[in-house]
């Protein structure tokens, strides 16, 4: 199968860009499969690369190369052994790391994350989909985990043309919780019940942070899910720690974190409870955390995120004592850099606080963003000194 582009419409791939969206496709030629390998060329023939056509999605080639070379099993292990390198980095630090981020180690719709023994994978394009067994054998061989769980149930999925699903893949079924290790901390997935694959692996480097800000302070962790960022304070010697969460169940896990670190005779709070409401009563506190969901996931969200990213840094900036330090994150890789600072100012200017930037915070290693792939920017984080 061949997908011709339109005349003008091949700058992006040759700029590396691994999307080829509806509306730049001129023709099809060949046996029209909904799904499958393709070649693209432009509107004058000129190769321009292989990759995953699908007519059920708005984007319909996702690019796998932009050179003539075969698409086997031998590809796949090249590029996981490529991203196995650019990771060597965390080897001995940590047993919980994103082994595979999609589009940015050149395996779009493929994410993969090591827990311990066991390897977590999240399919979202229908082609990564039909190859499974290729990539699942070179996982299986470099890896030797002790099982493989499958856990693709994100909204894009109906996009793709695919449905959701659960389960082994390979191996034995991962027990209720995996034990795994970040530095000296000790951690605990939930691979089957959790968000995402079962803990926040993007928040590693600003753990770090936090545990530096915290000696002798009282911090609140809002959002707080399974409390890592509890964890890192109360080991950079947090006086306390409040943690929100609307789950009970995290809240255990908090609870559990907690105690398996040794940190059960410091003073901690756990309280279920929606964040925003909490904050508006909140104050007293020297380390405010704000590690909100993804507020904005399509474009039409934009303006609503906007809304609840304003009002958090607002009451977050009130709940903190003069010459506090505000984390503030955002997900969303639909707010960028820019439009976040602009409303956390705003929320400042609110607030009647004054603010200053002190470092900024992203995504870590394990989630790299291609130079040729800027959507793969996602998190942003800001630290701020509140006066």
């Amino acid at each position: 199968m061949r997908v011709r582009l339109k005349k003008g419409r091949e700058l992006s791939l040759k700029r590396h860009h691994p999307w080829v969206f509806s509306g730049a496709v001129d023709d099809v030629v060949g046996k029209v499969k909904s799904c499958g390998l393709c070649d693209v060329v432009s509107s004058e023939g000129e190769f321009l690369g292989r990759g995953f056509f699908n007519l059920h999605s708005n984007i319909r080639v996702r690019m796998l190369t932009f050179t003539d070379e075969r698409i086997d099993r031998e590809f796949f292990k090249r590029r996981i052994l490529c991203a196995l390198r650019r990771r060597t980095i965390l080897e001995g630090y940590t047993t919980g790391l994103r082994l595979v981020f999609g589009e940015s180690d050149g395996l779009p719709g493929l994410i993969v994350d090591k827990y311990g023994d066991f390897l977590v994978v999240e399919v979202s394009s229908l082609g990564m989909e039909r190859v499974k067994d290729l990539w699942l054998d070179v996982l299986v061989d470099l890896y030797k985990p002790r099982g493989i769980y499958e856990k693709s149930i994100s909204p894009v999925l109906e996009e793709e043309g695919m449905e959701p699903y659960e389960g082994v893949l390979w191996g034995q079924e991962p027990p209720p919780l995996v034990e795994f290790t970040e530095g000296n901390w000790r951690f605990f997935a939930d691979i089957k019940a959790g968000q995402k694959t079962g803990f926040y692996l993007d928040q590693r480097e600003s753990r770090k942070l936090v545990a530096h800000f915290s000696s002798g302070k009282r911090v609140l962790n809002t959002f707080s899910y399974t409390g890592g960022f509890t964890v890192s304070a109360f080991s950079g010697g947090a006086k306390e720690v409040v943690s929100v969460d609307t789950s009970n169940k995290a809240l255990d896990l908090v609870k559990l974190h907690i105690e398996t670190n040794d940190f059960s005779d410091r003073e901690h709070l756990e309280v279920e409870r929606d964040v925003f409401a909490f904050l508006r009563e909140a104050k007293g506190f020297d380390v405010v955390i704000l590690d909100p969901p993804g507020f904005a996931r399509k474009g039409k969200d934009v303006e609503k995120a906007t809304r609840a990213y304003k009002d958090i840094n607002l009451y977050g900036a009130k709940a903190l004592n003069r010459g506090g330090i505000l984390f503030t994150f955002s997900c969303s890789n639909r707010v960028s850099l820019g439009l976040f600072k602009k409303i956390v100012f705003s929320a400042l200017l609110d607030a009647d606080r004054e603010g200053r930037i002190i470092a900024y915070l992203f995504q870590p290693l394990d989630h790299p963003v291609s130079v040729y792939f800027p959507e793969s920017e996602y998190l942003k984080g800001l630290v701020i000194v509140v006066e």
